[in-house]
C-alpha cells in the first residue's frame, strides 16, 4: 500500500514539476549507478547529464533575436505588400478586369506579385 502511495506523490510532483531531478534525462544513470557500475563513468554522467536540457528549458533559453530577426525581414514586405495593394486598388488606368487578374496574384501570389505590379504598371505611372 505504501508503494502505490509514493507512485502516486512521485507522479503529483512531476506533474506539478516539484521533482524536477526524476524528470531531467539521464538522471535515473545517477539513481542507479550502484546497480549498473557506472562509478568510472560518472564524471562523464555528470556532464552528459549538465548539458542535456528539457524541452521546456530549450524553449526558454531561445534568444529574443530568434523572433525579433524575421521579424525586421518580413516586416517591409507586408508593408510593401499592402502599399501595392492600395495603390491596385486606386489604380483608374486598369479595366476592372485587369484588377481582378492582378487581385487574384497579390492573394496567391503575395510579395512576388507586388513586386511585378510595382515594375509593370506602378513604374509606368511615374
Amino acid at each position: 500500500m505504501d508503494a502505490i502511495r509514493l507512485d502516486a506523490t512521485r507522479s503529483h510532483k512531476k506533474l506539478t514539476g516539484e521533482f524536477q531531478e526524476e524528470a531531467r534525462p539521464c538522471h535515473f544513470l545517477l539513481l542507479y549507478q550502484e546497480r549498473l557500475n557506472v562509478y568510472p563513468l560518472q564524471p562523464l554522467l555528470l556532464t552528459l547529464c549538465a548539458t542535456i536540457r528539457t524541452d521546456k528549458e530549450r524553449a526558454m533559453a531561445q534568444p529574443i533575436s530568434s523572433i525579433i530577426i524575421p521579424l525586421i525581414a518580413i516586416l517591409p514586405l507586408i508593408v510593401f505588400w499592402l502599399w501595392m495593394a492600395w495603390d491596385l486598388g486606386g489604380n483608374d488606368n486598369l479595366s476592372s478586369r485587369e484588377k481582378f487578374y492582378w487581385m487574384l496574384a497579390f492573394l496567391f501570389m503575395n510579395v512576388f506579385a507586388a513586386v511585378f505590379y510595382y515594375v509593370y504598371e506602378y513604374r509606368k505611372r511615374q
